[in-house]
This record gives structure tokens, sequence and C-alpha cells, in this order.
């Protein structure tokens, strides 16, 4: 992280907001990539981090993981320099898994597998029809929880 590089914080409003944006991000990557939305059975997951998460260096497993890299295209015109992600697909067994980068401050994760391939009881993965609940859901304003 360069030195005059601004630290901010973030309290449980903007965790809220940002639990929001990582879901809602998963679920429109998903819809890219596979042309509808994400449906039952399936569940996804999904975490953020800032740039001072990184400050030890970037998740390089999780960025093995996702060979293929994708940015926001019209024309010749590209998000290149403030939005991008790498990502990695299955659409026979419906998997899918990405990280993305926003102005290189934010950065989202997320992927999407069949309900069977997760524990019943990880209370960290939800169903697609669950974005709804969510919007009250007071574990929304904390962090711990989605970052694991």
């Amino acid at each position: 992280m360069p030195l005059e590089a601004e630290v901010v914080t973030v309290g449980p409003l903007t965790m809220r907001q940002l639990n929001l944006f990582a879901r809602k991000a998963t679920l429109a990557l998903y819809f890219e990539h596979f042309k509808r939305p994400l449906r039952a059975p399936s569940v996804y997951w999904c975490t953020w981090h800032t740039k001072e998460d990184f400050h030890a260096g970037p998740p390089i497993d999780l960025l093995k993981i996702l060979p293929a890299y994708a940015t926001l295209q019209q024309g010749s015109w590209s998000a290149d320099e403030t939005f991008g992600y790498r990502y990695n697909i299955n659409i026979e067994e419906n998997l899918f898994g990405f990280s993305a980068y926003m102005r290189r401050g934010l950065f989202v994760s997320g992927f999407v597998v069949p309900s069977n391939h997760r524990p019943e009881e990880d209370k960290r993965w939800f169903s697609p029809g669950d974005l709804a609940v969510l919007l009250h859901a007071p574990e929304l304003a904390k962090r711990s929880p989605f970052s694991e």
C-alpha cells in the first residue's frame, strides 16, 4: 500500500451496505456468465475486503483457482482501470467463483455451488431468494460472519 494512501474506518452502517453489495455482485456476475438467475437448490457465499486487509499481499491461493479475467466492456470502452475480476466456472455442475476489484480499494469475492456441496449447518451460505430477508438481518451490520 502506498504511503500516501488514505485509510478509512468501516462501521456497522457501511458494513451492512458492503455486505449487501457483495451479495448483489455475486448474483449479478453469476447471471452474467450463466444467463439466468441463481435458483435453489444452489447456494452462494460472498465476502468483501478493503485494500488495508491485503497489506501483506493478495490471496494468491484464491487467485490461482480463478484463471479467467473479465471487466466491463462496451465497444472500445473498458472499465479495466476501475473494475475487473478473475473467475472460474463449471456450467455443467453449476459452480462459479470470482474475486473482483473496484478502484483497487474494495475487493469482493463470491462462490456459487449446488447446496449438496456444503454442510447444512454452515450459516455463511445463502439461498438465492434470501436477499430480501437479509435486508433487515442484524448480522449484516457485522463483518466477521461473512469474512471468515
